[in-house]
């Protein structure tokens, strides 16, 4: 295969095809969209004419545009990640799996114990998983949230963003966790059940004697000397860089020989939108939203400890 030595290269080689085919597609859902709106406006306009019949023929028309803008924006989500997305990931790492549709388990997010808090949503986005820099590693956008309505209609966001589960090839006694300064995930009494999602072990503040890490993260584990040995100062310094390159909350965790990661972002990471689909900087975008997952594997670099 000839050898890609920058995103433009890459673009124009194993992008621009599949692009101009997508773009065809957004015109279409957007096509639809539009037509449903001006359905829509008409059908108002002939109501207060009184135009009853032909009102009610144009809402039918505008609930067709409606399902077919729908069929056709889900069509180009679809089509992207399997094209767009995926040539993407297989270029920056050609051995990661990558599947659109799947996300990482409730399990994991449960014993991680970054978010106790009862979830009611749970849904998610583009797993990727595999090895890279030797390190295994799943990463997916995921988005959690309880409803605080009595009819259920209120979703409040718990979590929306990047979860990272990691496995560890060292064997670390205890629990660790990391949260943000003040978001400790304690329950503070039996009767307390807003904290109570994975029963939580006891556990104990832990002092690093490091004041620029500890005015941003709290540090609480099972076993102390356990946890200044592998909080070492260049996870610190990672978990600081995270904070800082992103300008987002990093949330850190250790539970039976998994490492897990969050980043709150707010968004769904790799969703695609309907417009600018041929603009290079967009897609751009794309690649380094990518780049970024693999980086902060490369930041924890937990081959230290092998």
């Amino acid at each position: 295969m000839k050898e890609i030595k920058d995103f433009e290269s890459f673009y124009d080689t194993n992008l621009n095809t599949a692009l101009s085919n997508l773009k065809l597609q957004s015109s279409e859902a957007t096509g639809w969209k539009i037509a449903g709106l001006l359905f829509l406006m008409f059908a108002i306009m002939c109501f207060l004419l009184s135009q009853i019949l032909a009102a009610i023929l144009l809402l039918i028309f505008t609930l067709i545009s409606i399902y077919k803008f729908r069929k056709k924006k889900k069509l180009f989500i679809r089509n992207f990640k399997e094209t767009t997305l995926r040539e993407i990931i297989k270029y920056l790492e050609p051995e990661l799996i990558y599947k659109p549709n799947e996300y990482i388990s409730p399990v994991d997010y449960e014993k991680s114990s970054l978010y106790r808090r009862i979830y009611d949503y749970y849904e998610g986005s583009d797993l990727i998983s595999g090895n890279y820099s030797d390190i295994k590693f799943y990463c997916s956008g995921l988005e959690t949230g309880y409803d605080k309505s009595p009819g259920g209609n209120t979703i409040t966001t718990i979590f929306n963003g990047l979860f990272f589960a990691i496995p560890l090839k060292i064997y670390l006694p205890g629990v660790i966790y990391i949260w943000p300064k003040g978001e400790e995930q304690l329950t503070t009494n039996f009767l307390d059940d807003y904290y109570k999602l994975f029963p939580l072990p006891e556990v104990y503040s832990i002092n690093l004697n490091d004041t620029t890490f500890e005015s941003i993260f709290s540090v609480y584990s099972t076993y102390s000397s356990d946890t200044s040995s592998f909080i070492d100062q260049e996870l610190k310094k990672c978990l600081i860089n995270l904070k800082e390159q992103t300008g987002k909350e990093i949330r850190f965790s250790i539970m039976r020989g998994i490492c897990y990661l969050s980043i709150t972002i707010n968004k769904e990471f790799l969703k695609p939108f309907l417009s600018n689909t041929d603009n290079i900087e967009i897609v751009k975008e794309y690649y380094f939203r990518v780049q970024l997952i693999l980086n902060v594997i490369d930041q924890l670099n937990f081959k230290r400890f092998t």
